[in-house]
């Protein structure tokens, strides 16, 4: 620099700390908008809006039983109360009670919620969900420096997907420590072991939808089979719970899903059917409809075959990838799909980090969702804000899908460190 001349702010900034930077403005929208919501809508409305629909379960499991937790006028008669008592009246008008569509074997976990008063409850529960993605994330992380990993780890943790699992108090960490299991079970060639972690992923069944047939079609029998032998398992669990009556109320909750029940904001997803929603308001709705349902059958169909292509190989960078890639493409074919369910695609993503192209996917992935979300969370309010963002991951599933088909080829290229 010459003498006397003036020094710009950030001009001689390095690109991790250029990076830095833009993960502490995310944070600073991301906070601003999480104040501002819960300034205007209280709470368990949108802010705890799915930790008020578990308590809610809980306590229906505990009072009525487990054949119960699905009927609809009695998750009304225990969330409104709540909403009633924590939501402000702008949060109250927002109002709509809303179904778990979760096999029986995993409620018992929601009783213990009401072991705590509601808002110290979501506390604890944001902190137990916020410890299981760490264990989720950890194995991916292990090889890395510790600078460099501190600052992924924050970067993890700003990430839309994650922040939104937090606010919301989803089960999104269950997902990512079913998925970590299988990595590593894999990589230790415990194959059998790695198919009973991904039963976890049995809790959103949709997730499977790529991962399940593709155990198969890679030929990985015996974690096919221990997916198959802890599914079964956690099947005949719900069905003491719940019996016939309650494994029926939930069938008939999963074919009205595929519908537009008012909780669900099809157009906030991050799948083809968002896209149909947001284009069906100005175009024929029904046209837009058949046309995602054909786009996420081509979707499918082209996660399946990078399991066929992976076949029986160890590496485990191609298993990374195509783990990847196949829930970048369950993402956009799953027609119930919302944002905060990309979370678990992080583990196979830490752990491709190191490596071009996929250390440019990360920075896109982290960053530009919390961005786009954040300020049009502050401008315009949630709503918004969640269809805006769901264009955004859209182009990323797609982005993620289409590195993956590039990487496992027949004369896939080597990933430079």
């Amino acid at each position: 620099m010459r003498p006397g001349r003036r020094q710009l702010p950030f001009q001689d900034l390095t690109p991790t700390a250029w990076f830095n930077l833009a993960l502490a403005a995310n944070a600073g929208l991301l906070i601003l908008f999480i104040w501002g919501s819960v300034q205007s809508r209280g709470t368990m409305t949108y802010v705890a809006i799915d930790y008020r629909t578990f308590r809610s379960v809980g306590a229906i499991a505990r009072d009525h039983g487990y054949q119960y937790v699905y009927d609809e006028p009695l998750l009304d008669a225990y969330q409104r109360p709540q909403v009633e008592a924590f939501a402000t009246t702008l949060g109250q008008a927002d109002y709509v009670p809303i179904t778990v569509p979760y096999i029986p074997a995993f409620l018992p976990v929601f009783r213990l919620i009401l072991w705590f008063p509601p808002l110290e409850g979501f506390l604890i529960w944001t902190l137990v969900s916020a410890f299981a993605m760490i264990l989720a994330f950890r194995p991916s992380l292990e090889r890395y420096p510790l600078q460099g990993r501190t600052t992924i780890w924050i970067a993890a943790f700003i990430s839309l997907p994650v922040a939104l699992t937090l606010l919301f108090g989803q089960v999104n960490a269950l997902l990512s420590l079913g998925i970590a299991g299988y990595l590593v079970s894999m990589r230790r060639g415990q194959d059998f072991r790695a198919g009973i972690w991904l039963s976890l992923l049995l809790i959103k069944p949709q997730v499977l939808v790529v991962l399940g047939p593709g155990l198969l079609l890679g030929r990985q029998f015996r974690a096919a089979l221990g997916l198959g032998v802890a599914s079964l398992s956690l099947l005949a669990l719900s069905f003491a719970l719940s019996g016939q009556e309650g494994l029926s109320a939930l069938a008939s909750l999963y074919l009205r899903y595929h519908g537009n029940l008012p909780h669900t904001f099809p157009e906030g997803m991050m799948n083809w059917r968002a896209i149909a929603t947001q284009v069906g308001l100005a175009l024929r709705r029904a046209s837009a409809d058949w046309a995602a349902a054909a786009a996420s059958v081509l979707t499918v169909i082209l996660g399946l075959v990078l399991w066929v292509r992976i076949g029986q190989k160890r590496d485990e960078k191609d298993l990374a990838v195509v783990v990847l890639a196949s829930y970048a493409a369950t993402s956009l074919a799953a027609w119930h799909a919302h944002v905060h369910m990309a979370a678990p695609l992080l583990v196979p993503l830490l752990y491709l980090v190191a490596f071009l192209p996929w250390r440019a996917y990360f920075i896109t992935w982290v960053l530009l969702p919390t961005f786009v979300f954040s300020l049009a969370g502050i401008l315009l309010g949630p709503g918004p804000a969640h269809r805006a963002v769901a264009l955004v991951m859209v182009v990323l599933n797609v982005a993620g899908l289409w590195l993956g088909w590039r990487q496992i080829t027949p004369q896939r290229a080597i990933m430079d460190p």
